[in-house]
């Protein structure tokens, strides 16, 4: 199964408007100032005509295309080029925010993991993440991970795997992010196949812990390196296949396939 990780929620105690950063979905409960909403609102209408392309009939090829379980081409090509011009939106939309407004206290969470085509396999397909969140503004840097599902989908499903907030570290507050490399979060996709999802959570945090602790020195970039590598051992430890993708700032999304694969971003 390959799925289109993450939509995630952002959001504090102000006024309500949606924000969009890469794939992921942000909430951001606050006035936007006019520059702001007007990309905001390009996006939004870029990603409604995503949705009415993938939701159509056919986009997802039966058992009598030539690609059973996967999206027509010629659709397929079509939501390529839209999510480029999305992805340009949100670097300015970003830049927008970054230029206009203040830091505020804010949650981050998982809302939903969305299958872009299935496997081969009989039955459901049973995914679900792990977000490594680290807070390196204290001398001593805090870290948590936090479990999201797992949930039983197939070919074209986007549930919502439930959870709490993944930041703050805490799994309940909120708190500011004024300077983007003071955080990092890695987000881990994995398919749960008669597997313990938490125990799987509380072995890569054993390995992310081991990891912030042993690279104080090192320089940010490789210190996200390293946690993202020791992270994607994690899979490899219980005798799984581990695929990995990193992205600073970039914009682009993550594809994690089955198994396990990793997207950390900070702001490097």
């Amino acid at each position: 199964m390959r799925l289109q990780v993450v939509r995630l929620k952002y959001y504090s105690r102000r006024v309500s408007a949606p924000v969009r950063r890469g794939a992921a979905v942000w909430e951001l409960k606050m006035g936007l100032p006019a520059q702001c909403q007007k990309l905001l609102n390009d996006m939004n209408k870029l990603e409604a005509q995503v949705k009415q392309i993938q939701s159509a009939p056919g986009y997802i090829q039966d058992h009598t295309g030539p690609h059973p379980g996967r999206p027509d081409p010629e659709s397929l090509t079509e939501v390529k080029a839209l999510e480029k011009q999305i992805a340009a939106k949100n670097s300015a939309f970003n830049a927008c925010l970054v230029a206009n407004v203040a830091p505020f206290p804010v949650k981050i969470t998982v809302t939903s993991i969305a299958s872009i085509e299935g496997t081969s396999e009989i039955g459901s397909d049973e995914p679900y993440v792990i977000v490594t969140a680290v807070d390196l503004t204290s001398l001593v840097p805090g870290l948590e991970c936090t479990l999201y599902g797992p949930v039983s989908m197939n070919a074209g499903e986007s549930k919502s795997p439930g959870g709490k907030p993944f930041w703050f570290i805490d799994n309940t507050t909120g708190k500011a992010i004024p300077d983007l490399t003071k955080v990092i979060f890695v987000v881990s996709l994995m398919e749960n196949d008669n597997g313990s999802p938490s125990a799987a959570r509380a072995f890569v945090k054993g390995l992310a812990t081991v990891s912030i602790a042993g690279s104080t020195a090192l320089p940010l970039a490789q210190r996200i390196t390293k946690l993202k590598a020791d992270v994607d051992s994690a899979p490899r430890a219980i005798g799984r296949r581990c695929r990995t993708s990193c992205s600073t700032r970039s914009g682009t999304s993550p594809r994690p396939e089955r198994h396990w694969r990793s997207r950390c971003s900070s702001a490097a």
